[in-house]
């Protein structure tokens, strides 16, 4: 096995730091523009729809009232 040394170990950690600031970069700079690079077909909707969130705040609701009367009933 090939040990590196410590000037080696070190120049390799700073060419993978620039790798990763060129990248990130490429991402503000995309990030900026308002868009991504992903295609529209391919986008990923991160908000739940409102049907679904509507449910999950009704549930959310009607256990705070349930746990609420039990609360109270104690």
């Amino acid at each position: 096995m090939c040990e590196l040394t410590l000037r080696e170990k070190l120049d390799s950690i700073l060419v993978r730091i620039r790798e990763i600031e060129g990248r990130l970069s490429v991402l503000k700079k995309d990030n900026s523009d308002g868009g991504t690079r992903v295609e529209g077909s391919q986008r990923i909707d991160l908000d739940p729809p409102r049907s679904s969130n509507n449910n999950y705040l009704k549930r959310v609701i009607k256990d705070a009232k349930r746990r609420l009367e039990r609360d109270r009933g104690s």
